[in-house]
C-alpha cells in the first residue's frame, strides 16, 4: 500500500471531521457521543494539522466551559454525563499534548491556553465524579508539566549573559495545589474504597508534577523488553490507544508500525521468553500502576466470563 501523503491525509480528516462534530453535537445516544469524541481526538492527535489541532482543541473546551449546553446534552441521565464529561476531558488533554508538546511552540500561546483552561479544571476537580475528578487532574499535570519543561528547555539554551526573565506563576497556584494534595489523601468513606484508591494513587503523580515538576512513568513488558513511557505527555495518549485497542493493544505495540511512530518507542520483534514474569497478554504486571493493572485483569475477566458461558453451552473449552 502507497503512503499517503500530507496533503492527502489531511483531506481525509477535514471530509470525516464534520460527520464526527455533527454526531457529538446532536446524537441522543451517549454511546455515540462518546465513540465520536474518541475518533475526534485520536485522528487529530496523529493526523491533523496544527490548525486544526487548534481548532478541535478550541471545539472541546467549548464543550467543557459551557457544560454541554450546545450539544444535545439535557436528556442525558447524571451517569451518562458524567461519562461524557470525563470522555471530553480527556479528548482535551490529548489535544492539548499535541499542539503543545512537539514542534515549534510559542511559550506565550501556551500559558495563554494555561490561563484560559485551568479554571474551569479546577472547578471540575471537585465534580461528584470520580472519573471527571481524574480527567481534570491528569489534565493539570499534563499542562504544567507542559509549560515546565518548556520553561527549563527555554532557560537552559539562554547563554547570552542577559538577566533570565521571570518564571510566570499561575495566579492561583497556592489554592490549586491545596486542592489537589487534598484529593491525594482523600479518606472519605462515602466514596468506595477502590475509588478513593485509584484517585490518590493518580493525584500523587499530579501534585509531584505541578509542585515540583516530576514526571510519572509507565513502564510496559512487551517483546522481551521494557518500554518505558515518562510523562503525562505519552501516558495520556498511550491510555486512550489502550482503551480503544483493549486487548489487541500488547500485539499493536508488538507490531504496529504506525504505533511506533505515533507513540514514539521502539522494540525488537523477538519472540516473548518463555520464562518471563509476565502473565499471558505479555504484560509485566509489577511494572503497572494498579490504575493500569485493574484495566487488563477487567479485560481478561470479561473474556473468561464469555468462555466460561459458552463452556456451560458447550460450545468450548475455557481456558486459563
Amino acid at each position: 500500500m502507497e503512503d499517503i501523503s500530507e496533503s492527502e491525509s489531511d483531506d481525509l480528516y477535514r471530509r470525516i471531521l464534520p460527520s464526527l462534530r455533527n454526531r457529538i453535537k446532536d446524537s441522543e445516544q451517549v454511546d455515540i457521543k462518546i465513540s465520536c469524541l474518541q475518533t475526534l481526538s485520536l485522528i487529530t492527535y496523529t493526523a491533523a494539522s496544527d490548525i486544526d489541532k487548534q481548532l478541535a482543541r478550541d471545539y472541546l473546551f467549548n464543550f467543557i466551559e459551557t457544560d454541554g449546553a450546545d450539544f444535545n446534552v439535557a436528556d442525558l441521565s447524571s451517569t451518562d454525563l458524567d461519562n461524557l464529561f470525563s470522555e471530553v476531558l480527556q479528548a482535551y488533554g490529548i489535544l492539548f499534548a499535541a499542539s503543545f508538546t512537539t514542534g515549534l511552540v510559542d511559550f506565550d500561546i501556551l500559558w495563554e491556553e494555561l490561563e484560559k483552561v485551568m479554571p474551569v479544571h479546577e472547578m471540575l476537580l471537585e465534580n461528584r465524579d470520580k472519573d471527571v475528578r481524574i480527567s481534570a487532574g491528569e489534565n493539570v499535570g499534563l499542562i504544567f508539566e507542559t509549560a515546565n519543561n518548556f520553561w527549563s528547555s527555554d532557560s537552559d539554551s539562554d547563554d547570552d549573559g542577559e538577566e533570565a526573565p521571570v518564571k510566570p506563576e499561575y495566579d492561583n497556584i497556592d489554592g490549586l495545589i491545596y486542592t489537589l494534595k487534598e484529593l491525594s489523601i482523600d479518606s472519605s468513606r462515602r466514596r468506595a474504597k477502590s475509588d478513593r484508591a485509584e484517585q490518590r494513587a493518580v493525584f500523587r503523580d499530579v501534585v509531584k508534577s505541578v509542585e515540583e515538576n516530576v514526571k510519572p512513568t509507565e513502564e510496559l513488558k512487551i517483546g522481551g523488553k521494557i518500554l518505558t513511557f515518562r510523562g503525562w505527555a505519552k501516558i495520556l495518549p498511550l491510555n486512550a490507544f489502550r482503551h480503544i485497542l483493549g486487548q489487541g493493544f500488547q500485539h499493536h505495540l508488538k507490531t504496529n508500525d504506525m504505533m511506533e511512530g505515533i507513540l514514539r518507542y521502539s522494540i525488537g520483534r523477538q519472540q516473548q521468553d518463555s520464562d518471563d514474569s509476565g502473565d499471558e497478554d505479555g504484560f509485566d504486571r509489577s511494572t503497572l500502576r494498579k490504575v493500569d493493572r485493574k484495566f487488563i485483569d477487567d479485560e481478561n475477566k470479561k473474556s473468561r466470563i464469555k468462555q466460561l458461558r459458552k463452556a456451560r453451552l458447550g460450545k468450548e473449552k475455557p481456558t486459563y
